[in-house]
Formats: structure tokens, sequence, C-alpha cells
């Protein structure tokens, strides 16, 4: 009874946090021309081209949160039935690669400044700094998506 409703939690979460990410797409994409244009103008061409490909990757990569749930449950299942050994510490190895990339995923989401949400840093900032700050974080979600495609290779590789 405890386990299924540790499941169904955590499944709910993350849940919320793709419905999260999905609305939050579909307000920029829905958005009236007046009031996109004008939440734009804040960043220059160039910054806003930068800031795009940063929100792009993030959008590229948060689906794969869903399937890190997933692989975390089966290889928490399959830990039940190892003996102790060298499987059975693979399978723990890549648990705690799965949690350290989800983690990181969602301390990147809270960490990151959104054009929406943080108008006054935009704003105050000069674009050196925000250029700056953007390619920090260009970097940081590149080193997030590749601990979360690392862990999910290994988890298929163990579930095969």
């Amino acid at each position: 009874m405890y386990k299924s409703k540790s499941i169904f939690l955590i499944a709910t979460l993350f849940l919320m946090a793709f419905v999260s990410c999905t609305e939050e797409n579909e307000k920029r994409t829905n958005a009236t021309p007046k009031a996109a244009s004008e939440k734009e103008s804040i960043l220059s061409p160039k910054l806003a081209k930068l800031y795009q490909a940063v929100v792009d990757k993030h959008d590229e990569v948060m689906p794969l949160d869903n399937d890190i749930a997933v692989y975390r449950e089966q290889l928490k299942k399959k830990m039940e039935i190892l003996q102790d050994g060298k499987e059975k510490d693979q399978v723990m190895k890549t648990l705690i690669a799965l949690g350290k990339a989800h983690d990181e995923m969602i301390a990147w989401m809270r960490n990151f400044k959104n054009v929406h949400t943080a108008e006054e840093f935009y704003q105050s900032q000069s674009e050196e700094i925000i250029t700056k700050y953007l390619r920090n974080e260009e970097t940081s979600i590149e080193n997030v998506a590749n601990r979360m495609h690392t862990s999910v290779e290994m988890a298929k590789e163990i579930l095969r």
C-alpha cells in the first residue's frame, strides 16, 4: 500500500512539472502578437536568439524527466529481486544517476531567470552581463541534458 502511494505521488509530481512546462509553452505560443512583442522587446534580437536557444534546449530535454521517473520505478523493482553483487551495484549507480539528473533539471528550472518572470533582471543589466548569464545557462542546460541522456541510456541498458 505504501509503495503504491509512493508511485502515485511521484507520478503526480512529474505530471505537474510536465503540465507546468507545457502550460508555459502554450502561454508563450498563444500570446497575442502585441503581448509577445512587448515581452520580447526587453531583449535585443541577439539576446532574444540566445535566450530562445536556451529555452529550446530545456524544452527538448524536459520530456526525458518522465522517462526518468518510469525507469527509476522499474529499476527499484529490479533491485528487490537481485542478490547482492555486481549487477545490483550497477542498478544502484544507475538509480543514483537518474536521481541526480532529475534533481539537476529541477534546480536548473528553479534558478533560470525566465524573461517573463524576471523582467527586472533583463531590464536592469547590460547586454554584456545578460549575454554572459545566458551563455552560462546554455552550458548549464547542456550539462543537464547530457546527464539526463546518459542516465536514461544506462537504465535502458540494464533493463534490456
